[in-house]
């Protein structure tokens, strides 16, 4: 088990952050980036947890890209990425990165979590709706993977937290 032991300067910014939430004071997500195993998981959880109304979804990317291929939503998988884009207030993906980029449903090549980002991007500004990410790809890495098109959105829409250090897991 990880244990977490904020200064309390951490503390006090961290209730900041939770009352600018909770007071609509702010709309930004986080994403949260750095090696695997340093934490990034855990406190993403204790953040959304502290929140008003927990999230309505927190799915791993490798998740999000599975269920479009599950019967429900093979047929049409945007339909999918729509209905998560636009029902969820708060919406974490979790490992952003590792789940495929590109996946063929029924002839169709589709970007799950490209589509599902541009997608947030276009309704977070009107319906304030938050997006939480984290990733084990730096910056350079997402351009590469996923376009400066989408990272720019990602800047826009997220607070970026660099995690360092080496792994607790080890």
């Amino acid at each position: 088990m990880f244990k977490f032991n904020y200064t309390p300067e951490e503390q006090k910014a961290n209730q900041s952050l939770i009352d600018d939430f909770n007071n609509r004071k702010i709309i930004k997500g986080k994403l949260f980036l750095g090696n695997q195993g340093n934490g990034k998981t855990t406190d993403m959880i204790k953040y959304v947890n502290t929140l008003k109304g927990s999230p309505e979804r927190f799915m791993t990317a490798i998740d999000i890209v599975q269920k479009c291929f599950e019967p429900e939503y093979r047929q049409d998988p945007m339909s999918y990425l729509y209905y998560l884009a636009d029902q969820s207030q708060i919406l974490t993906i979790d490992d952003m990165g590792a789940e495929p980029l590109k996946i063929n449903v029924y002839g169709t090549e589709l970007e799950p979590i490209s589509i599902l980002i541009r997608r947030r991007y276009a309704i977070s500004k009107y319906r304030g709706f938050i997006t939480n990410i984290t990733t084990n790809l730096n910056e350079d890495e997402l351009k590469t993977k996923y376009t400066d098109a989408v990272v720019g959105r990602l800047i826009e829409m997220c607070e970026w937290l660099h995690y360092r250090g080496p792994s607790f897991r080890k």
